[in-house]
């Protein structure tokens, strides 16, 4: 139902490190410009009709500064209570995994309309199951922050998809070196469940990297790196995960490939003749519009107001963390082909690297 009230909505936040109130200075010299702005709190100034009300971080003097450099008129040290007392239409969670699952429970159960938080959800499936069942049963708007979805090059590819310009996907090929699972594949999961959808997840199968002593039980206190990745759908498309290359995304269709590089920040599309032949690659210019983050807390706060619904569904972050999970299961199960039902809602990992986690 749309919102009648044309107040402000009112956002809060919880977590004021870097990813929340304070951009690295090295992301400004390594990330192209489409990735900014970057932090939630610089993305939400430039979200018209929402306003920041509170900010929450356990390092007092941290959150005291973004309060300062943000506008918030209230700081706080625990997020449950800032909840409670400040009933936000919005909440940001810039939070490390642990804890993300209850903060969303219970904003849902305070009333809060939407939930911008970052990835990956959860360090288990029943974690996030219950986390989304319970936004979903008190009509939360969710999104999620893997952002690639809302970046203008990725959606332009994804139009093509849909429309099969290219003809009908066939694959899709993410390289990025060897990097960690929580910190950075959840992003290429969420591309992989953005562009292929919700088909029927058939196998997936993983190498990783981490010492053997991290893994017990059903838990692995570790945060692996990822040497190679395989999914298989239903329907004949695939996806592989390579820990090699260019940095670059490679989305197969039948007549042709899209391209993506620049760390998303530009497409090529190399596309077959009717003879089949390859015919020259073709860079598309896609103008940038806003960054991801952006556009992300903009399609929310709409979704709050009534206007339009999220890109992001539960299914399709559930389904992100489930790839992620199954790929650390079949990892842990010494490479075998598994299926993600066959993954143990309680089966968990921590993301630890040394004295810290994902």
């Amino acid at each position: 139902m749309k919102r009648e009230d044309t107040t402000p909505l009112r956002a809060a936040i919880v977590g004021c490190g870097r990813i929340g109130a304070n951009t690295a200075e090295r992301l400004r010299v390594t990330l192209p410009p489409v990735w900014f702005p970057y932090s939630h709190l610089d993305a939400l100034r430039e979200v018209t009709g929402v306003e920041l009300v509170a900010v929450c971080d356990q390092n007092e003097a941290a959150g005291r500064m973004a309060a300062d450099t943000y506008g918030a008129s209230r700081c706080y040290v625990d997020g449950l209570r800032m909840i409670d007392e400040v009933r936000p239409d919005i909440l940001l969670i810039a939070t490390r995994t642990e804890g993300r699952a209850r903060l969303i429970e219970h904003a849902a159960e305070k009333g809060v309309g939407g939930v911008h938080f970052e990835k990956p959800l959860a360090h288990s499936v029943m974690e996030c199951r219950h986390a989304l069942a319970a936004a979903e049963a008190a009509g939360v708007q969710l999104s999620y922050g893997a952002v690639r979805r809302c970046m203008d090059v990725p959606r332009r590819v994804k139009e093509g998809i849909d429309a099969e310009e290219l003809g009908s996907l066939r694959q899709i090929v993410i390289e990025c070196g060897r990097v960690e699972l929580l910190w950075s594949h959840p992003h290429h999961f969420d591309l992989i469940t953005f562009f292929a959808g919700l088909r029927e997840v058939e196998a997936v199968q993983s190498r990783m990297s981490y010492e053997m002593a991290a893994f017990s039980g059903k838990v692995l206190d570790a945060d692996p790196v990822v040497e190679g990745l395989a999914i298989q759908f239903g329907g004949g498309v695939s996806a592989t995960i390579l820990a090699t290359g260019a940095g670059v995304v490679r989305v197969i269709c039948e007549m042709g490939e899209y391209v993506i590089g620049g760390n998303t920040s530009w497409l090529v599309i190399h596309e077959r003749g009717l003879g089949m032949e390859w015919r020259q690659p073709t860079p598309v210019s896609v103008p940038f519009t806003m960054s991801g983050r952006q556009r992300a807390l903009m399609e929310l706060a709409a979704a709050v107001r009534g206007e339009a619904a999220t890109c992001y569904t539960a299914a399709d972050i559930l389904r992100s963390n489930q790839l992620g999970l199954a790929s650390a299961w079949s990892a842990v199960n010494e490479g075998r082909v598994v299926g993600i039902a066959e993954v143990p809602d309680d089966f968990v990992v921590t993301g630890r690297k040394g004295d810290l986690f994902a």
